[in-house]
């Protein structure tokens, strides 16, 4: 299974409450691929150009 998120997928892991010992153990150990951008919003290519790559 791939799941695509937005550039907030990075702290899944990190946050509490979460089950984020078993989400990380989940997608170490699963059939799991997970894709995220780290720009999720097209206004940021106009904010500051330099900081992405197309």
């Amino acid at each position: 299974m791939t799941v695509l998120s937005g550039d907030d997928t990075v702290m899944a892991t990190r946050t509490d409450g979460f089950g984020s010992a078993e989400l990380t153990a989940t997608l170490r150990t699963g059939r799991i691929d997970l894709v995220h951008t780290g720009l999720a919003h097209p206004g940021a290519w106009d904010a500051a150009p330099r900081g992405v790559r197309p």
